[in-house]
């Protein structure tokens, strides 16, 4: 019933370029996005909300920060309670040619190359004594893949989101949501060449409205107005 829907409000992260990557596709759509979601509404957009969409730097320290005062904005500003999930939603590009939902995040860092600041740990934790790995509390995934795969969208389940910058993200955001009881998950996009950026925001939307709706209890479509809080 209307009654028992919950709202969500989801926090989107991007990253910006890095050794490699000069034009991060990630970037793209966190810029992108609000646009889209103008022209492309949420389904449940009276219950589900984009609260905030923020560029990352690939470095360990800049990220860190950032993350951290995003988490403290979302405390302040856009407070947890009995009816509402708050979601961290991160998105990095990947090598693979479809988006890859990460189940994981890995408390190690081995940074294949040297981050934006100059960093390249080798074997070290992301968090000091905490479990070696975290899972996403939204579950093992396997049923969004199902829900978008019935949208048109095809992805796949991965429990290695390497241990560069988007693992260290990931592991620090699933160690915030565990004890902050937010959910967090990380999504690789493919390169351009293999999704186009408009594919990519298309992509994205179904994400929004999959979550969306599996949270928010919502089957069915709604009216109501976007009013996402930007930086």
């Amino acid at each position: 019933s209307e009654e028992m829907k919950r709202r969500v409000d989801f926090h989107i992260t991007g990253f910006g370029t890095f050794q490699g990557v000069s034009d991060n596709p990630t970037e793209r759509i966190i810029k992108s996005l609000y646009q889209h979601l103008q022209n492309q509404p949420l389904e449940n957009k009276e219950y589900v909300a984009v609260k905030s969409l923020n560029v990352l730097e690939v470095s360990a320290v800049d990220s860190l920060h950032t993350l951290h005062l995003l988490q403290r904005e979302q405390r302040e500003r856009f407070p947890k309670d009995d009816k509402t999930e708050v979601v961290w939603l991160h998105f990095g590009v990947g090598i693979n040619e479809k988006p890859q939902l990460e189940t994981t995040g890995w408390n190690e860092a081995t940074f294949r190359v040297a981050d934006q600041r100059g960093w390249q740990p080798q074997q070290q934790v992301v968090v000091k004594n905490a479990d070696p790995s975290l899972s996403s509390s939204l579950g093992d995934l396997e049923w969004l893949r199902k829900d978008l795969e019935g949208r048109g969208q095809v992805s796949f389940l991965s429990t290695d989101p390497g241990r560069f910058i988007c693992n260290w993200v990931y592991f620090h955001s699933l160690m915030y949501s565990k004890h902050n009881q937010t959910h967090s998950l990380f999504v690789h996009f493919p390169p351009v060449k293999h999704l186009s950026v408009e594919n990519q925001l298309e992509f994205a939307v179904h994400l929004l409205n999959a979550i969306g709706n599996k949270l928010s209890g919502s089957e069915i479509q709604n009216e109501g107005n976007l009013t996402p809080y930007l930086n």
